[in-house]
């Protein structure tokens, strides 16, 4: 379970949420699914920012233990981060990459692993603080060091204008329906050359990519339901 530290990463959030942490540690545990409930609270249609720190705080660690406990999930992943490297190797030079919505590095850490050309400056950065407690563990067990991790909200990264060669996300806008086009804005603004979106798009895949979301789903929910 991770350290309850909470970064507030822009704006003003309705902190009576947090009052209620011991009832969200209950659905955790029963598996629930925590942004619905939240969102079902106030009678809302779409995730808040404090929705997704709530939860992804109390998935911190999933992920990691995930891929070092499930030989499936491991397979899913390293496929995934394999093909995203061989893109990333083939594109023009660059001296950057950032993870946006890192969370426990196991996108990142296996992509630099995987990947010919590495940068040589690397970054990620989650909202939740604990899930980067936990990247930086899971990075130094792949024996991988310079990586700069830390907080951010994706829709104000704290970072400058046309800072960062290749900026990614990984199923990081995914969980902001409704704000799409205020956070690929801000993605863009940091982005120097190239802006990756690996996102669920189910309604726009053909029938091979539609089985190919519905394992990335296996996964996602397999991970959350294992920590």
């Amino acid at each position: 379970m991770a350290e309850w530290t909470f970064v507030v990463a822009r704006g003003e959030m309705d902190l009576d949420k947090f009052k209620i942490l011991n009832r969200i540690k209950e659905l955790y545990q029963e598996n629930k699914n925590i942004i619905e409930t939240l969102k079902n609270m106030d009678q809302r249609t779409y995730n808040t920012t404090e929705d997704i720190l709530i939860s992804y705080d109390f998935q911190a660690g999933a992920y990691t233990k995930g891929y070092l406990n499930h030989p499936r999930l491991k397979n899913l992943r390293d496929e995934y981060c394999r093909h995203l490297a061989a893109l990333i190797d083939n594109l023009d030079p660059f001296a950057s990459i950032l993870e946006v919505g890192v969370g426990d590095a196991t996108t990142l850490g296996l992509l630099l692993s995987f990947m010919q050309r590495k940068p040589g400056k690397c970054y990620g950065f989650d909202i939740s603080w604990s899930r980067i407690k936990y990247a930086r563990r899971f990075l130094e067990e792949l024996g991988i060091h310079g990586v700069e991790l830390f907080t951010g909200d994706m829709f104000n990264a704290p970072l400058k204008d046309s800072s960062i060669d290749i900026v990614y996300t990984s199923h990081a806008i995914e969980p902001n329906g409704g704000r799409e086009a205020e956070a690929l804005q801000e993605l863009y603004r940091i982005t120097n050359k190239y802006l990756i979106l690996l996102e669920p798009s189910y309604d726009l895949a053909d029938e091979e990519g539609k089985k190919k979301d519905a394992e990335s789903r296996v996964y996602h929910e397999t991970v959350s339901n294992s920590a």
